[in-house]
């Protein structure tokens, strides 16, 4: 498809219908605003569901956990030795961490080269930084779990979401020790989740996430959720769950009174979000996290407040204007709809790509230019996205 067809602002063909089942976070979406999810599942001419723009952070925390599943795989397979022997050393060679990062960010790199939106990808975070950073999660909660039997080999993937049988989880944990990276759906809500760990200590089950960032109360929430699929699905009240940051541990004790509260609430947020996905388009929540989101270029609402100048996050801006005058590679003339003359400039390997089938009085939605400080100057940089407005 043609960059500067794809570039296009459109309607979706086909809107997306209620989920048939709700992550914690896909229901956190819907709740923060009912059209951008349904915006970033839609149906659009040509490219089927819109794809997402690449994010450092959102690629760098997928390939910590994956790496964190992959060493407590290995380490619970050989039966939790204790870190610092020769077992434990036997059992970081065989996951290669290192080694494992650079494939991992390789393939993020050469799968956003071809990515329509993957202009200015680059990871923020060395290989070396993210090793240390699975290490030091790694060895935060490795050091409080009950030691086990060796695993056999074929075993090993007794703790992956592939698990064959969730009939018998509380005998499965007892035999490996840690289960990781495991999907449970709720057996009566369209409810699903992916719990990081699930490891015994002191003698009681523990539910544990990980976080890449700082405390958030909702990450609270979340691991609650998993905790409520846990006793569900076992019937067994978790002892505790975990939320493990990088540099502090959040513990909580949990009680059935608490589980019984989280379903509750669960089940008045399914009921909301089903409610709020009725009509199409679902109606918009502007608000700050607009600056964040990936489909606002489709969002009327985000762009009805006139002054077409609304920064999105420190030192960048969305700006919506009129061209005034053929384009050349270095920039052109334009007003904002509110009537203001701006002037769009870029280098000109930039201007060549971005200002590709721009024609005057076309109006268009810049996302993530730099303003100067008098709002009169717009700067256009590889990283910014420029979308046609197609008058119907």
């Amino acid at each position: 498809m043609d960059l500067t067809e794809f570039y296009t602002v459109r309607t979706p063909v086909l809107w997306v219908s209620f989920p048939a089942s709700l992550s914690h976070s896909s229901l956190s979406r819907i709740k923060r605003c009912p059209l951008r999810f349904q915006l970033e599942r839609s149906e659009f001419p040509d490219i089927g569901r819109f794809p997402t723009r690449p994010n450092p952070a959102a690629v760098e925390g997928a390939i910590v956990h994956e790496c964190l599943e992959a060493l407590f795989k290995a380490f619970s397979i050989a039966g939790h030795p204790e870190l610092g022997g020769e077992r434990a050393r036997v059992c970081s060679r065989k996951v290669g961490l290192t080694n494992l990062i650079q494939r991992k960010s390789d393939e993020a790199c050469n799968q956003f080269l071809r990515h329509p939106r993957g202009v200015g990808f680059k990871p923020r975070t060395s290989v070396h930084q993210l090793a240390n950073k699975v290490i030091r999660l790694f060895r935060q909660q490795y050091v409080s779990m009950e030691p086990g039997a060796p695993q056999s080999e074929p075993e090993s993937h007794l703790g992956s979401r592939q698990l064959p049988d969730l009939t018998d989880l509380i005998g499965w944990l007892a035999s490996c020790g840690t289960l990781t990276e495991l999907g449970l759906r709720h057996p009566q809500f369209p409810f699903e989740g992916v719990i990081d760990l699930v490891c015994r200590r002191n003698g009681e089950t523990v539910i544990v996430d990980y976080k890449a960032g700082s405390y958030d109360p909702a990450h609270r929430l979340q691991v609650m959720r998993y905790a409520l699929l846990w006793w569900r699905i076992t019937g067994q009240v978790p002892g505790c769950m975990e939320i493990q940051y990088l540099t502090e541990k959040i513990s909580e004790h949990v009680t059935e009174y608490d589980l019984l509260e989280i379903e509750r609430e669960l089940k008045f947020e399914i009921d909301a979000a089903a409610t709020s996905l009725e009509s199409t388009p679902a109606n918009a929540s502007p608000g700050d996290h607009c600056g964040y989101c990936d489909v606002r270029q489709f969002c009327d609402g985000y762009w009805k407040d006139g002054t077409s100048m609304l920064r999105s996050r420190s030192g960048f801006a969305d700006v919506e204007l009129l061209v005034n005058g053929e384009p050349s590679e270095h920039g052109f003339h334009a007003a904002t709809i509110a009537g203001t003359a701006v002037k769009v400039t870029s280098s000109s390997d930039v201007g060549k790509l971005q200002f590709r089938g721009i024609s005057n009085g076309q109006r268009l939605r810049m996302i993530g230019v730099r303003l100067d400080a008098s709002n009169s100057e717009i700067q256009v940089n590889a990283a910014a996205e420029i979308w046609r407005m197609r008058d119907v």
